[in-house]
């Protein structure tokens, strides 16, 4: 082909592969789910210098760290994450390029790009914005380095090549395996009568011990996670079932993934779709013969079919997660492996109908009705059957609460109401679109009151499901205080919202508790503490102060319960200690005041903490010393049987 004409091709093709990655690539798929929570978490994290190392969860350092030169030019936002993920997998699909472009020739690795590039397994993980798709880089940029060492004998080839794929070590726990898997590739490379320079293999160990390391240690820091916890215990089976039957069936699935049934996981793939269109499926067993017709391809089969094998693995051996064998995510290394067989299928008819003239203008319009089909159907898979299996059809609930936000002055308290009314939606990720994220609070409809709302500060608005006329039934004495308007995106109804009126519409008939404090002396330091406090059912008021976590206080029916202690004279305080009994989402709040009756507060959320967890609360800074402080923690998810609220205070201690 003539240079002018290759370089044509080579535009098209690159044009419509980045095409189907960028297209409405800030609209389709907008919600952040747990996952995207993980990288923004970790990329803000080395962008703010504190250089983390670790697994998050599946997640390892290296994709973060490699994108995050990206993210820094981007923005730290779901579209940056995006964009960056694009970005990785067009330097994947450049490594499956010069991987095929030195296993056949240029020709032969611009029609695998093609079809890798608009394939829908791919073209999902381009555009996560997850981590995942760091693999088929890595493994295709070892599998290239893998030809080169076959082809130029070079040690310097084997030396990079392991230590690309021990990069595979500080990634996901999939490509753990991917130093291992590339040595067996280059075994096979030579039983099957391959040459390798002399010293390869040492060359390989040695050269993989750099990554080797780090993952050690990583591996000693959290061992948890990777023996028996997120990460190890999915290779445990569940309790009463066999291993050989779950094992036969995981490789049962494995086996009819690209034809047959694919990944269930709705994010993943088009659920439960093969992996491959109809048309790659039958390429891709033509492929197979293509690389078996001849001896000399024959001595090259060791290359993709030791890896396509052996990378496959971890997603088999997840035998207490059956539902997600086939997993497209865990396998996506082997993707690209994949595409290069189904172009094989393609190139090995037509390339021996081009050698013939009469058929020239046949193949090419047969290869070309071919390739459009295999474009239209991933399209199709894509943009039409994966996006309407996303939750409300990629209704994006969360974002639009964030934009809604964002359009409001940045002075505006957010008060989401409750979580997941819609398919799950919204998660509580909404402040990581937020130009304002301290603005925003999550809170749970059943710790309502028209009480509260009377001290939240003012402007506020609340942000509720749709489904429901009110945040809460019990907010119905204070209904004119919520001039509810419903919100709809594409003709799809997303929340409901209404400023909070409390300051302009009155409710004369409305009551306003009265608390209730009791009063005592205790001996805090040294010095005798007058201390006010709610009515307690269980211990003393002094057993706070005593030293002994042991010994707890229990509050009477009181949410939040309060601690109020007056200093004469006042006292410089930078710190609070709180040792409480379990809760499962609990508010401390501290309000310090001087003897002008200047005060500052600082208030904390906690959940998910271990039972009868430890706090400590940074007090907000003073020129004058402290003459009472005011304690108040509050019980976010009381029950809501009716049974009065006990909370239980162990410790507090104040420095």
């Amino acid at each position: 082909m003539p240079a002018g004409q290759a370089a044509a091709v080579f535009a098209l093709v690159a044009g419509v592969v980045v095409f189907l990655r960028v297209f409405e690539l800030d609209t389709l798929q907008t919600e952040i789910y747990g996952d995207i929570e993980i990288v923004f978490t970790y990329v803000g994290e080395i962008l703010s210098g504190k250089w983390p190392m670790r697994f998050t969860l599946s997640a390892g350092p290296l994709y973060h760290y490699l994108v995050a030169p990206i993210i820094l030019v981007s923005g730290l936002n779901y579209a940056g994450l995006k964009l960056a993920s694009v970005i990785v997998s067009l330097a994947g699909l450049a490594a499956t390029y010069a991987f095929s472009r030195r296993l056949v020739n240029d020709a032969f690795a611009l029609l695998v790009t093609f079809i890798a590039g608009v394939s829908s397994w791919l073209l999902i993980f381009s555009r996560l914005g997850n981590s995942q798709i760091v693999q088929p880089l890595l493994t295709m940029s070892a599998l290239w380095l893998a030809v080169r060492i076959v082809q130029l004998k070079s040690l310097r080839d084997v030396g990079a090549c392991a230590l690309v794929a021990g990069l595979g070590l500080l990634a996901y726990p999939p490509s753990f395996i991917l130093p291992g898997v590339i040595f067996l590739t280059l075994l096979g490379l030579q039983w099957g009568g391959q040459i390798l320079p002399r010293g390869w293999a040492w060359t390989f160990i040695a050269a993989s011990v750099p990554c080797l390391i780090p993952f050690a240690l990583l591996v000693f820091a959290d061992p948890a996670n990777f023996v028996g916890g997120y990460i190890g215990d999915k290779i445990h089976p569940e309790a009463g079932s066999g291993v050989w039957s779950v094992l036969g069936h995981n490789v049962l699935s494995a086996l009819l993934a690209l034809h047959v049934r694919g990944d269930e996981v709705f994010r993943s793939n088009p659920v439960a779709l093969p992996h491959l269109d109809p048309v790659s499926g039958v390429l891709f067993l033509l492929g197979i013969g293509f690389w078996l017709a001849n001896e000399e391809r024959r001595r090259w089969i060791p290359v993709w079919l030791v890896p396509l094998i052996l990378l496959q693995a971890p997603s088999v051996l997840a035998l207490n997660q059956q539902a997600e064998v086939p997993s497209a995510s865990r396998t996506l290394g082997v993707a690209p492996i994949v595409y290069v067989v189904v172009a094989s299928g393609l190139w090995w008819p037509v390339q021996s109908a081009f050698a013939r003239d009469k058929l020239k203008a046949a193949a090419f319009g047969l290869g070309s009705l071919i390739l459009g089909s295999i474009l239209f159907l991933n399209a199709r898979r894509y943009f039409y059957t994966y996006v309407e299996n996303l939750p409300d059809n990629d209704t994006p609930i969360g974002y639009r609460i964030a934009a809604y936000a964002n359009s409001l002055p940045k002075n505006t308290q957010i008060h989401v109401v409750g979580c997941c009314w819609e398919f799950g939606m919204p998660e509580r990720f909404i402040q990581y679109s937020m130009m304002h994220p301290e603005n925003l609070h999550y809170t749970e409809r059943k710790t309502l009151s028209c009480t509260r709302l009377q001290s939240w500060k003012l402007p506020s608005v609340l942000v509720w499901s749709f489904h429901e006329t009110l945040p809460g039934p019990q907010l119905e004495p204070c209904k004119p205080w919520l001039p509810a308007q419903r919100y709809e995106y594409q003709g799809r109804p997303v929340f409901n919202a209404a400023p909070l009126r409390t300051d302009v519409v009155a409710l004369p008939d409305f009551p306003v508790p009265v608390e209730t404090l009791d009063h005592d002396e205790i001996q805090l330091n040294g010095q005798t503490v007058q201390v006010d406090y709610s009515p307690l059912d269980i211990g003393g008021i002094a057993d706070l102060f005593d030293g002994d976590r042991n010994v707890l206080i229990r509050g009477k029916s009181a949410n939040p319960m309060v601690v109020v202690l007056h200093f004469d004279p006042p006292r410089k305080l930078r710190m609070l200690d709180l040792d409480l009994g379990s809760m499962a989402h609990f508010r401390v709040t501290a309000v310090v005041a001087d003897r002008k009756r200047k005060s500052k507060s600082i208030s904390e959320d906690y959940e998910g903490l271990s039972a009868d967890p430890h706090v400590s609360l940074e007090l907000p800074e003073s020129i004058e010393p402290a003459a009472s402080v005011r304690v108040m923690v509050q019980d976010m998810e009381p029950p809501d049987d009716g049974d009065a609220v006990h909370i239980h205070l162990r410790e507090l201690n104040l420095r």
